[in-house]
């Protein structure tokens, strides 16, 4: 999501259907080659093959252990139980302060053909105003998108709150909507100065890449000026 500089004219692009392993440039170039926001199933498709984005095999993107919980999930039609997803969301502003929001995710597994969840959705996936910030979110999407989590953060900045403090404030609401039950939730942002804010529900997190295990909800910066990105948690709430 980005806004082109001129008010009235923010942009969003959505793509989904088929195997392709950018999802998130076959979104950009709905965004920039469209006049539409959302574009899903078949159309998607279509649209990413006449663009030229090739088509990968199921296989390569199989590991050993999804291909498992597949297989115990056929059998028993029981839940994994690892809570590890695959969501990826990022905030970026370029040296005029211009500000985007880019979400990219395959969803829970085992989820109903056609299931939709927060992270393309402007407002709750993400959502970026160059007049104020960018925010994004992660975790249970179908929870998320109930609260329209990054425009509520976005706002609250344009009325004067810290970006760590609309974070904590979108959060804590949820949480208390929810009636502190558990769900997984976590939001990231930065204000048009560059000030970063993080919140999230998450008590845990394992990189299982790495085998790194995070108390909280790990993010990354990199910022103008540093050799390497920096790992941070936020503590859950």
């Amino acid at each position: 999501m980005q806004q082109k500089g001129r008010p009235c004219s923010r942009r969003v692009g959505h793509a989904a259907e088929g195997w392709y392993a950018k999802a998130i440039s076959v979104a950009r170039c709905v965004m920039d080659t469209t006049e539409q926001s959302l574009i899903v199933g078949k159309g998607a498709a279509d649209l990413a093959r006449k663009r030229g984005f090739p088509l990968v095999d199921n296989d390569t993107l199989l590991t050993e252990q999804s291909k498992a919980a597949y297989k115990e999930w056929l059998d028993k039609q029981v839940q994994p139980t690892s809570t590890g997803h695959d969501t990826l969301s990022m905030l970026c502003m370029d040296l005029s302060g211009g500000v985007a929001a880019g979400v990219s995710t395959s969803g829970p597994p085992f989820k109903l053909p056609g299931r939709v969840g927060d992270s393309p959705l402007p407002g709750c996936g993400l959502y970026a105003d160059d007049m104020v910030g960018a925010a994004a979110a992660t975790g249970d999407g179908d929870q998320i998108m109930q609260f329209c989590p990054s425009f509520h953060i976005v706002q609250l900045m344009r009325e004067g709150l810290s970006a760590e403090e609309a974070c904590l404030k979108v959060v804590s609401r949820m949480k208390e909507s929810c009636h502190n039950k558990d769900f997984e939730a976590a939001v990231i942002a930065t204000d048009k100065k560059g000030h970063l804010g993080a919140a999230g529900t998450v008590k845990r997190w394992v990189d299982f890449r790495t085998k790194v295990e995070y108390d909280g909800f790990p993010f990354v910066i990199w910022k103008l000026g540093m050799e390497e990105p920096v790992i941070k948690t936020a503590s859950p709430l």
